[in-house]
C-alpha cells in the first residue's frame, strides 16, 4: 500500500507501521495497592443466621412475662408506673366484664382507659413517650405487647400506638417466650412446682398447670395444678414451701365453694400424708391427709 498518499496520523499505532509494539514493564501506582486474592467469607452459623432472619421479621406478640421480670417492668399499684428499671410502662386489664373501664390491644393499636385521679402520671403518657404495655386478663398471667406512644385520645382515654424497631423492646423479647411456647412448655413460677410437675410426669399422672381461675369474692385464684382423671375430677392442688395460714383460709373458701382441693407443702422427696391438707367439698376444716390417688401414685418407690 502507498503510505506517502496518506500521511501518518499521529493516532497511528506502531503496530500500523508494521512494528510489533515493544513490551513495557507494567509499575503498579504508588496510590493502588497491590491485587491481592480476596480472602472467602466465613461461612455464617445457622444462629447468626436466625438471629438476622428475626431482625428483618416482625416480632409477634403478645409474649408472656416470666415472673421475675414482671418487677422490673411494672412494681406499682397503679396503671401507670413512670418508676419502673425498665422505663415508663402502663399495666390495665382486657377482656373484663366487670369493669367501668374498657381496655383493648389489637394489633398495633390500643385503647386505654385514663384514671383520673392520677393526673401526673396521665401526663407522662400524655407526653408521647416510649411506654411498655402490659396486659392481664382473668388468671395470673401478665402480658407484653411492646412499646407505644400515646397519638391522641379523649379526656376518658389514651390512644397509642406501637413504636416498630424499637430496640428496648426486641432485647426484652428475648427472655420471654411466645403463648405457643408456653402451651407446650408451662412457664412455672418457682423450681418447686416445676419439680411437682415433673414427679407427675413420672408418675403418670395426667395433670394441667394453671388451667382455671376462680373467683372468690372480690379477689381471684388461680390453683397451681388440676387433676382432672375420674373419679377425682376436678381435684385442685396447690403448692407451697411452707405451711401459710393465708393459704389455709384460701382453700376454705375454694372448698365452700364446691371445689376438692389439696394444700401440699414442702419439697417433693418429701411428700407423705402429713405434708398436706385436703379439703373436701363444702367441709369448713381441712384433714391432715392425701387423697387416695395422690397416696398411690405418689409415694417413693420401694
Amino acid at each position: 500500500m502507498d503510505r506517502s498518499a496518506s500521511p501518518v496520523s499521529l493516532f497511528d499505532t506502531v503496530e500500523d507501521l508494521g512494528h510489533p509494539p515493544a513490551p513495557q514493564e507494567e509499575v503498579p501506582s504508588p496510590s493502588t495497592p497491590p491485587l491481592t486474592a480476596k480472602a472467602a467469607a466465613p461461612a455464617a452459623t445457622p444462629a447468626a443466621l436466625r438471629h438476622a432472619t428475626e431482625q428483618q421479621q416482625p416480632p409477634s406478640f403478645p409474649r408472656l412475662v416470666p415472673p421475675s421480670m414482671r418487677a422490673s417492668l411494672h412494681s406499682a399499684a397503679t396503671c401507670i408506673d413512670m418508676y419502673a428499671r425498665e422505663g415508663l410502662s402502663m399495666k390495665c386489664r382486657v377482656g373484663a366484664t366487670r369493669s367501668a373501664w374498657t381496655n383493648r390491644v389489637e394489633g398495633r393499636t390500643a385503647s386505654v382507659s385514663v384514671n383520673t385521679r392520677t393526673p401526673a402520671l396521665n401526663s407522662e403518657v400524655w407526653s408521647g413517650k416510649p411506654v411498655h404495655l402490659l396486659t392481664f386478663h382473668t388468671g395470673a398471667d401478665t402480658y407484653y405487647h411492646g412499646r407505644y406512644s400515646c397519638i391522641g385520645g379523649t379526656p376518658s382515654t389514651f390512644e397509642l400506638e406501637r413504636i416498630d424497631h424499637d430496640e428496648r423492646a426486641r432485647a426484652l423479647l428475648q427472655s420471654m417466650p411466645t403463648v405457643e411456647q408456653v402451651v407446650e412448655r408451662p412457664l412455672f413460677r418457682s423450681r418447686l412446682e416445676e419439680a411437682w410437675a415433673e414427679r407427675f410426669n413420672a408418675c403418670s399422672v395426667e395433670v394441667e398447670y394453671e388451667p382455671i381461675t376462680l373467683r372468690l369474692g372480690a379477689k381471684e385464684y388461680t390453683p397451681d395444678f388440676v387433676i382432672a382423671a375420674p373419679p377425682h375430677a376436678p381435684l385442685l392442688i396447690e403448692i407451697k414451701g411452707a405451711v401459710v395460714n393465708s393459704e389455709i383460709e384460701l382453700c376454705k373458701a375454694v372448698a365452700l365453694k364446691g371445689f376438692h382441693i389439696v394444700l401440699i407443702f414442702g419439697d417433693v422427696q418429701d411428700f407423705c400424708a402429713n405434708s398436706c391438707f385436703e379439703f373436701v367439698p363444702f367441709a369448713s376444716e381441712p384433714r391432715r391427709s392425701a387423697p387416695a390417688l395422690m397416696r398411690t401414685l405418689l409415694q417413693p418407690a420401694e
